[in-house]
């Protein structure tokens, strides 16, 4: 039981090292954003993928050595709960899983956070470009058309403009 102790300390210990990356590039990618500057942003967003793909396979190795404590203090890993499954454990051993799963749910709220914020920065943003083109250009009546003359969906995620007004 010590041996899958330690290795999910140190598996709780890289995921919170990760989320403080995640954290990290969010900013970046959020500051990139604002600077409009979207080499930097593209970069950031690789970034992110490659460490959210890193973060998602130690999620499933934790998830693994959850089953494992929880298969060696005699609970069932389906239906138990963390905090459950480790109450049976020594209160050093517990206080220390405790504190690393707290941590790192923390760490995952305040990510949410932070992406809620980013979302909803966007979404206004949005909001007022696609105001300002009904305004500017009211002959549309909000549509746009392509090269064509058909009227395409004024779908605006990826929509950039080149121009100051």
């Amino acid at each position: 039981m010590q041996e899958v102790y330690n290795q999910c300390i140190a598996v709780l210990n890289q995921e919170i090292e990760l989320i403080d990356r995640i954290l990290e590039s969010q900013i970046m990618v959020r500051r990139a954003v604002l600077a409009r500057s979207w080499t930097d942003f593209e970069d950031r967003i690789g970034s992110l993928q490659k460490i959210g793909a890193e973060f998602e396979e130690l999620d499933k190795e934790r998830a693994k050595f959850f089953v494992q404590l929880a298969s060696e203090t005699g609970e069932n890993a389906d239906g138990t709960d963390f905090y459950a499954l480790i109450a049976r454990m020594p209160d050093l051993e517990r206080k220390i899983l405790t504190g690393l799963y707290r941590k790192l749910k923390f760490k995952t709220f305040k990510i949410q956070v932070e992406n809620d914020n980013f979302i909803h920065y966007l979404e206004e943003i949005r909001v007022i470009v696609s105001g300002f083109l009904e305004a500017a250009f009211p002959d549309r009546k909000g549509k746009l058309y392509s090269r064509n003359g058909a009227p395409l969906h004024a779908d605006m995620r990826s929509m950039v403009l080149n121009r100051q007004f």
